[in-house]
């Protein structure tokens, strides 16, 4: 999970993201745990991982269970397709 995502769950209670990141700090803090621990992480936007093919247009085919993770520059319109479970996006 992302703090962004805790955010977006309640954005009045949080008002901003960086308060989300003092809560989840605190936390790992008090509980003496890494902060990765608790299963939240920030990771940069277009960055994905896990069962999913991405064919670009050009031929070249991204497979992200295999890569350690992949970053994905987002331009409109997309320059690929992705699969997964037997579904195209």
């Amino acid at each position: 999970m992302q703090p962004r995502d805790i955010y977006y769950r309640d954005p009045e209670l949080f008002v901003k993201q960086a308060v989300v990141d003092r809560y989840v700090d605190d936390l790992a803090f008090t509980l003496n745990i890494p902060r990765d621990s608790l299963n939240v992480v920030a990771t940069a936007k277009g960055l994905i991982a896990g069962s999913l093919l991405v064919h670009k247009y050009d031929g070249q085919i991204i497979d992200c269970d295999t890569e350690d993770e992949v970053l994905l520059s987002l331009h409109l319109p997309l320059p690929y397709s992705m699969l997964t479970e037997n579904r195209v996006f």
